[in-house]
């Protein structure tokens, strides 16, 4: 079975595709490893999920915004669209085709939208507000199919490399936001025409930290559960995933490659504990919005070659693309072939 790559992306695809990977019943020809289906050991499936601004965003360039905005009868959220029925205490806003702006030559601005929504704590959607974002698409995906393999297959946790990522302290912490919307202009929580928005912060940019992003190796006791609680806590939960970087106009802090050289790293570490006798088969599962970001961008057709041979074995790559671009998704192709 060769690697490949999905660009339209469900829940229900993310699971197929990890378990095609590795972990459905096939041929034997049709296997990694031709005696697949000899070995006993579990194999190890290392999960390689990107946590750039991007991934809360939806296919439509939607931006979730991670704040809780509390409801204080300012005349600004009726033309957001909230109603007094419809939240008790707290809303959360929605930026549609949110965009940098070039802080240099627009003073007082920093990004763009065409419009803000409001979903009251009153509303059936509230609970469910981030579901459409890659980041929670991707979460419950991964936990469904690590909840039906859990018995067959070792996961390991990789996130992007990030330098201190956090919640703000209070929701706004960002902006201003010109939004294009006629029917926003005023009032506002900002001046005429521009609105606050929330982002989670860094003390630095991903693409130059050095840490790993390994959260759980896949030879960790209990590694399956612990991946999943990871998994189940949302951006507002206190050790969620959390999407963020130093993002601004024209420039993209998603350092894709040096999310493959972690993983590279770990499999070159299980693939040595294994031994010998290569009881063992192991991949990577890369889940990406996008292809490198702009900041020390690195080549991932090169570092995937690299997958090809790890200590003598093959740990080939599945690509899963969370709507990228069609030039991302020509990117993410090689890297899925060049693997192996």
């Amino acid at each position: 079975m060769r690697p490949f790559i999905m660009t339209t992306f469900t829940m229900r695809g993310a699971r197929l595709a990890v378990i095609a990977a590795v972990l459905a019943p096939t041929p034997a020809y049709a296997q990694l490893d031709p005696l697949l289906f000899l070995k006993t050991q579990q194999p190890n499936v290392i999960l390689a999920v990107e946590t750039a601004n991007r991934m809360q965003r939806d296919p439509d360039n939607t931006y979730y915004d991670p704040g809780t905005y509390q409801k204080t009868g300012a005349g600004y959220e009726a033309i957001l669209g909230l109603l007094a029925s419809e939240a008790d205490t707290s809303y959360r806003r929605k930026f549609y085709h949110l965009l940098h702006e070039n802080v240099n030559e627009l003073a007082n601005q920093k990004f763009k939208a065409t419009r803000i929504e409001a979903v009251g704590d009153k509303e059936t959607t509230y609970q469910t507000f981030y579901e459409r974002t890659r980041l929670a698409i991707a979460r419950r995906a991964l936990i469904q199919a690590i909840s039906e393999n859990t018995s067959t297959a070792r996961f390991a946790l990789i996130k992007t490399r990030q330098s201190f990522p956090a919640m703000p302290s209070a929701a706004g912490n960002e902006g201003p936001v010109k939004v294009s919307d006629l029917t926003q202009q005023t009032p506002t929580d900002q001046s005429t025409g521009k609105w606050k928005v929330t982002r989670t912060t860094v003390t630095g940019s991903n693409s130059t930290h050095t840490a790993s992003g390994l959260l759980v190796a896949a030879d960790a006791a209990s590694a399956n559960s612990t991946i999943t609680t990871w998994l189940s806590r949302d951006v507002n939960t206190a050790g969620a995933l959390l999407p963020a970087g130093s993002d601004a106009d024209g420039v993209v802090d998603a350092p894709v490659g040096y999310l493959l050289d972690d993983a590279l790293a770990h499999a070159t570490t299980l693939v040595a504990r294994d031994g010998a006798t290569g009881c063992r088969n192991t991949i990577v599962v890369l889940i990406t919005g996008g292809s490198e970001g702009t900041i020390n961008a690195q080549n991932l057709v090169t570092k995937a070659a690299a997958f090809k041979d790890v200590s003598g074995r093959r740990v080939p790559i599945y690509v899963i693309g969370l709507f990228p671009s069609a030039g991302e998704a020509a990117v993410l192709q090689q890297v899925a072939t060049q693997s192996g």
